[in-house]
């Protein structure tokens, strides 16, 4: 689950288009292949669903740990110390639709670290992923919230 959503994430901020300030919820559509494999691997039995909402949600918390998080996407952090804006502007690493992100973003978060920024974007991205979830069961959503409020 966690090597899946950070790819469909590393492949989202490259995809043209994408713009996708910190405080909206990213598109529907972006979540439509994670969705299928969920319904047609995972919701059948209840170990396997149970399995994969909480790796799915171990990998949002997982992403907000500054060194974990450093580690996975060490390529979009090229200097943690600079801010998003210079890192897009001289560097280019964030993919170049990432800019109207940024600069949407930033006029709420300004002053952001880079790191913090990025990390906020992927539990952003995971959490759009989960709640796009097709749930069928009411244990489902109910298990995320329940494994939320521990």
């Amino acid at each position: 689950v966690n090597e899946a959503l950070c790819n469909s994430f590393m492949e989202a901020l490259s995809c043209s288009g994408l713009t996708n300030p910190l405080d909206t919820a990213f598109p529907p559509s972006l979540f439509r292949p994670l969705n299928r494999v969920y319904v047609d691997c995972f919701r059948r039995l209840k170990v396997t669903r149970e399995a994969f909402l909480r790796g799915a949600l171990r990998e949002l918390l997982d992403g907000l740990k500054a060194g974990r998080f450093r580690e996975r996407f060490s390529r979009f952090l090229i200097a943690a110390d600079r801010s998003v804006e210079e890192v897009i502007m001289n560097d280019g690493k964030l993919a170049g639709s990432c800019k109207q992100t940024v600069q949407d973003s930033s006029k709420t978060l300004s002053g952001l670290p880079l790191l913090q920024h990025c990390q906020l974007l992927y539990a952003q991205f995971v959490a759009c992923a989960v709640a796009s979830l097709p749930f069928a069961f009411e244990n489902e959503p109910l298990l995320i919230m329940s494994d939320c409020s521990r």
